[in-house]
């Protein structure tokens, strides 16, 4: 599961218990994985860093079925590049739990997505 927005992916100190955030509650509830920022970051920063992401990931398929898919982790820093401001931006990016690896990616999944995002 990924939350892409603001400070998705942190976690707040309560005093003597252990820190608490949206995060637990998603990960209590069964996830395996989970994604998310842990600080406020550019909407559109972001958004060209999760275009890039699932982009580069999504295509870096193997080409033996014997082989693993890609791992989602060699992914987050390699998007960063997208990013005006990759330090702050993407270096908000957190994954908890166990690392993904991309097995098959639906067909026509690419429909509709730009292939990189302008603003001006």
């Amino acid at each position: 599961m990924h939350l892409i927005g603001c400070a998705s992916g942190r976690l707040r100190d309560h005093g003597r218990t252990e820190p608490r955030g949206a995060i637990n509650k998603i990960m209590d509830s069964g996830s395996k994985s989970l994604m998310g920022m842990l600080w406020s970051i550019t909407d559109r920063d972001i958004d060209r860093y999760t275009l890039r992401l699932y982009r580069d990931w999504f295509f870096a398929q193997s080409n033996s079925s014997k082989e693993r898919g890609p791992c989602l982790s060699r992914f987050i820093n390699e998007s960063a590049k997208a990013c005006k401001l990759p330090a702050v931006n993407a270096g908000a990016c957190v994954n908890y739990g166990l690392i993904p690896i991309c097995h098959s990616v639906p067909t026509g999944f690419e429909k509709g997505l730009p292939y990189q995002i302008n603003y001006k």
